[in-house]
């Protein structure tokens, strides 16, 4: 089985009865590990909740060549 694209999705509490839901697709591309893939962004969407309870400005991530 080859996997193309891979999807994560989380559900943050924000109090008051309100949920943020954060969704994330990528592809994987020949040679790169699906599991460290979905690693990759969940770390992403997690940067983005640290940032967010902050109210920092969110960055992207660099990205690896």
């Amino acid at each position: 089985m080859k996997t193309e694209k891979i999807a994560l999705s989380r559900k943050f509490n924000l109090g008051n009865y309100q949920t943020l839901n954060v969704h994330m697709e990528a592809s994987v591309y020949d040679g790169e590990n699906a599991i460290a893939a979905l690693h990759k962004l969940e770390q992403m969407i997690m940067m983005f909740w640290d940032q967010r309870i902050r109210q920092q400005p969110i960055r992207a991530p660099r990205q690896e060549a």
